[in-house]
């Protein structure tokens, strides 16, 4: 068979716009505050950082299906000790986390084998693996300079956290944002939860 006809073939059957597809990405996103039932968090620094690997199935040339894999890294800084106590430096939730999502997508134009225009939603569940508050004061209360104290296997912390996600996005380029639907915090702890929302940019590892 001819070398070109035999590339030609590949590329037809291999590609961003073929029936199945997988690539990997990265994102990076702020939590933000929309309710006054909210702790109050520092911006910027309110991160969460993600890497994972995306699959969608083509249905038709305008929608797809899909699921994803996604390694997270949350970091909630409080503005203040959510204690009343008096604290002077830093104090936050870091959680590592594993999240399931799925997803259906529209592409909006006509292209060749490359992603193009699109549009996602998509529900995804969470599982975080590692959770800890970190309390740094630099306050210099017992004359010994800076203190660090770090507090793990937090009992208070719900182990599931689940929501909704969409996204727009050109090719490799993408704006998503995510609302968490579930409590950070069990409702036993008394603490006052988490921002709920987080917006953010991804990049597809992908030509």
């Amino acid at each position: 068979m001819d070398k070109h006809v035999t590339k030609e073939m590949f590329k037809m059957n291999n590609g961003p716009n073929t029936n199945r597809f997988t690539h990997a990405f990265f994102s990076l996103s702020s939590f933000i505050k929309t309710s006054a039932n909210q702790a109050e968090i520092k911006y910027p620094g309110s991160l969460q950082l993600g890497v994972g690997v995306r699959t969608k199935y083509k249905i038709a040339e305008w929608y797809s299906l899909g699921y994803e894999l996604e390694y997270r890294l949350s970091n909630f800084r409080y503005a203040a000790s959510h204690d009343n106590l008096p604290f002077h430096g830093t104090d936050k939730i870091l959680t590592h986390s594993i999240a399931l999502s799925l997803f259906q997508r529209i592409n909006f134009d006509k292209r060749g084998n490359f992603i193009g225009k699109f549009f996602d939603v998509g529900a995804y569940g969470e599982l975080p693996f590692s959770k800890s508050n970190i309390l740094i004061d630099n306050a210099d209360t017992l004359g010994s300079g800076q203190q660090k104290i770090i507090l793990t296997k937090l009992k208070y912390m719900n182990s599931v956290n689940y929501g909704l996600t969409a996204r727009i996005g050109y090719n490799r380029f993408v704006i998503f944002v995510m609302y968490r639907f579930s409590d950070i915090f069990k409702s036993s702890s008394n603490r006052i939860d988490l921002p709920r929302l987080n917006v953010g940019l991804q990049l597809g590892i992908h030509k």
